[in-house]
This record gives C-alpha cells, sequence and structure tokens, in this order.
C-alpha cells in the first residue's frame, strides 16, 4: 500500500474519530437530562457528576485541537504539493 494513501485514511478516521468525540461530549455538557436519567436508575452516581463535566469540557477542548492540526496538516501539504507543481510547470 502506498504512503500516501496511508496517511490519507489516518486523517480521515482521524478527523472523525474528533467529530463524533466533540459532539457527544457536546451533548453531555449541553444537555441536562443526559446524565440525570443514568442518576436517577442508581448505576451512576451524584459524586462523580464533578467529573463527567470535565471530562467532557477536556474531550471538547482536545477534539477541537485535533481538527485544527489535521487542517494545518492538509493545508501544508497540499500547499506544498501546489507549489511542486507550479515549480514543475515554470522550468518546463
Amino acid at each position: 500500500m502506498n504512503n500516501s494513501v496511508n496517511i490519507t485514511s489516518v486523517l480521515i478516521l482521524s478527523f472523525l474519530v474528533s467529530i463524533l468525540s466533540a459532539y457527544c461530549a457536546l451533548l453531555g455538557f449541553l444537555d441536562e437530562n443526559l446524565y440525570s436519567s443514568v442518576i436517577s436508575t442508581g448505576v451512576f452516581k451524584i459524586a462523580f457528576m464533578p467529573g463527567t463535566i470535565s471530562q467532557d469540557i477536556i474531550t471538547i477542548a482536545s477534539s477541537v485541537f485535533m481538527i485544527i492540526l489535521i487542517a494545518l496538516y492538509i493545508k501544508k501539504k497540499v500547499g506544498c504539493n501546489l507549489g511542486d507543481n507550479v515549480v514543475q510547470i515554470e522550468n518546463a
């Protein structure tokens, strides 16, 4: 398999995981009823609530950071490839 295909696959999967993680964490952070329904069953204790909210906040921040890194990497690679093509055309 080609190395660029591997990099593309990793970028796509990383981007999807980041989007899904941010979405789920935003749901947990913004929807007050999400955790209260679990607390009412007795499976989840109210004492763990601050930890869950903190986890959601950290997941949102790290997901956004990951998306930014992926976008910067793609911008750098596409910019390099476009620049290489321009140089090749000028030298021809």
